[in-house]
């Protein structure tokens, strides 16, 4: 049988990581816990007491939390996983979207498991969670840290999978309850498989070894409960697998990464796009310090396909990371300023296309577009090669 780590071995290893020297000054008043579930209320109720948090009831059939006292950061929402359907998570993604607010979940089937995802969620506000970052990229073939990709050749791919990380972003081709990485498959297997009840005879078994996906070629199974990543992204097709009668299958990448050591992990509903590059922008986002509802928040606003549904978050939106990227290091005002040119690019679009039907103007435009180079660039400037001839 497979050594996987025990719930208190988990807890565990957070538990003795180094503590921040601000620790006792977590307090989070506006990011709001909301609960669906009076089974799971109590949980969330320990949660709240220890960031300093606001808790709610909320009626998940709803859709969103109605009127909520003072401003909301983030919310999120506790509810029973048998209860709460794929469309239900659709349409509170899509009200978080709309209210331009972070979401995550607690799905879980009991307070028992509430208290697991709890505890980890805590040690992810109180503990320093050390350890680079890495990528697996199907389509590009590549895998390892975001700034010394190599080619996945299947040794390196199965060091990188058993490695620890603070997040490990996967983007591959998913299958109920599993994603392929070409020579490996990540299997969300969380007992023995059973299909529309019935346990299914040569099925996936974690407790065995045993996946029903491995091929002649793509041979190594690599269970999700054994993921060792603080945070895990399982950027396929339909990866988020946490809801009730989405699937007929049992086996779930999200639950079965869960009961191991991620305290998140982030997937999706509906097809991802083929050519979007969600496992990047969201190594990006997390190494500048967004949140983890921000940065999911974000993909969702740049994914936009009429079958992707959402990308959602398993997990505490408000949960960050001290920010990576060189520029926040020095504290340089690159974020601000890229900020500003979202903000302002439509605006620019528009004048930009006026200006293009009048030849006349043409004068306006250089001006226009030196300008435009100088807010979001403020070292480039009339003679240092950035404008466009």
């Amino acid at each position: 049988m497979p050594d996987y780590p025990a719930r208190a071995d988990v807890l565990d290893s957070y538990r003795h990581l180094p503590c921040p020297a601000d620790v006792s000054a977590v307090c989070l008043p506006n990011d709001l816990i909301a609960c669906g579930d009076e089974d799971l209320l109590e949980a969330a109720i320990v949660l709240g007491r220890a960031l300093g948090r606001p808790v709610v009831r909320v009626d998940i059939e709803v859709s969103w939390l109605g009127t909520t006292a003072g401003p909301v950061d983030s919310v999120l929402l506790f509810a029973r996983r048998s209860g709460f359907s794929a469309e239900s998570v659709r349409n509170w993604v899509a009200s978080a979207l709309g209210h331009d607010i972070p979401l995550g979940f607690v799905l879980a089937e009991d307070s028992e498991e509430a208290e697991f995802q709890v505890s980890k969620i805590i040690f992810g506000h109180t503990r320093i969670l050390s350890g680079d970052d890495a990528v697996v990229g199907t389509v590009s073939g590549l895998c390892g840290k975001p700034d010394d990709l190599q080619v996945a050749r299947p040794e390196r791919l199965t060091k990188v999978l058993a490695a620890r990380w603070r997040l490990l972003a996967i983007g591959g081709h998913s299958d109920l309850g599993h994603v392929g990485l070409g020579s490996h498959v990540i299997c969300g297997a969380t007992g023995p498989e059973r299909v529309d009840g019935r346990l299914l005879a040569d099925g996936c078994d974690p407790d065995i070894g045993r996946c029903r996906c491995t091929t002649k070629f793509m041979e190594t199974a690599v269970p999700a409960l054994s993921l060792r990543a603080a945070i895990v992204a399982l950027l396929g097709c339909n990866t988020f697998d946490l809801t009730a009668g989405e699937h007929p299958t049992t086996n779930s990448l999200c639950a079965s990464s869960l009961s191991g050591q991620p305290i998140a992990v982030i997937g999706t509903l509906g097809q991802l796009g083929a050519d979007f590059d969600a496992v990047g922008q969201l190594a990006s986002s997390i190494a500048e310090g967004l949140s983890l509802g921000a940065a999911v928040k974000h993909l969702n606003r740049s994914h936009r396909i009429a079958t992707g549904y959402g990308v959602v978050l398993a997990g505490d939106p408000a949960l960050r990371f001290p920010s990576r990227t060189p520029a926040a290091t020095a504290g340089t005002q690159t974020a601000p300023a890229a900020d500003c040119r979202d903000r302002a690019q439509p605006v620019l679009d528009l004048c930009l296309e006026m200006i293009r039907r009048s030849r006349t103007a043409d004068r306006l435009g250089r001006a226009l577009l030196r300008l435009t180079y100088k807010s979001v660039e403020p070292g480039l400037g009339p003679g240092d090669g950035a404008m466009p001839s």
